[in-house]
């Protein structure tokens, strides 16, 4: 009886530790999804060792989160968000964010953004002012929201429903300025857990 080939994959897998990359920068930017990175069951924070064979590995690309403390290359151990978790955030982490559309094959389809706030409306102005100690000083109302305009028009979802939008935070490393966007909350993968270099 021959291995299928979903047997072999799974075996490459077991032999040779695949991990996803997710992207911190442009998400037009392509990321070849895969990385190899050894088997990590454990790592050390602030001089304690942490266990983390339950969390998911990614590795960053892109320079976006380094006000976040993640650099290019840095091991993020994820903690995946069932249902019930995607609108109980309760403080401001950084998450993974699914994306529903890849542009080239073997895009990465995840992507990493500092967590705002929740939202119900597209009232960007009210918004930016019940959360402006968390907005960056240098981005005043007017920037945000054309920002989360911009990022609405682009990919609409329907509002309405408490928490069912959430809006991100990101730096463009080109632009050199901060960008906002917004998601449906659905699309909420994890919360950064930890970051290992």
């Amino acid at each position: 009886m021959g291995i299928s080939l979903s047997g072999v994959v799974a075996m490459l897998f077991l032999e040779y530790p695949i991990r996803l990359r997710v992207k911190a920068g442009n998400a037009k930017d392509y990321v070849f999804c895969f990385s190899s990175m050894s088997r990590i069951t454990n790592i050390k924070v602030d001089d304690q060792i942490i266990d983390v064979p339950d969390l998911i590995p990614m590795i960053a690309a892109g320079n976006s989160m380094q006000d976040y403390d993640i650099q290019y290359g840095d091991k993020v151990f994820i903690t995946k968000l069932i249902d019930s978790q995607k609108k109980a955030i309760n403080s401001y982490p950084v998450v993974a964010i699914r994306m529903t559309k890849p542009h080239l094959p073997f895009d990465s389809r995840y992507k990493l953004r500092k967590f705002l706030c929740y939202t119900d409306d597209t009232n960007w102005k009210q918004i930016y002012y019940c959360h402006k100690s968390r907005i960056k000083e240098e981005v005043s109302v007017e920037m945000f929201t054309k920002s989360c305009q911009k990022s609405y028009e682009k990919n609409p979802f329907e509002l309405g429903e408490a928490k069912c939008g959430i809006i991100s935070e990101t730096y463009d490393v080109r632009e050199k300025a901060y960008h906002y966007s917004v998601h449906p909350t659905n699309l909420l993968y994890g919360i950064v857990s930890y970051i290992s270099a």
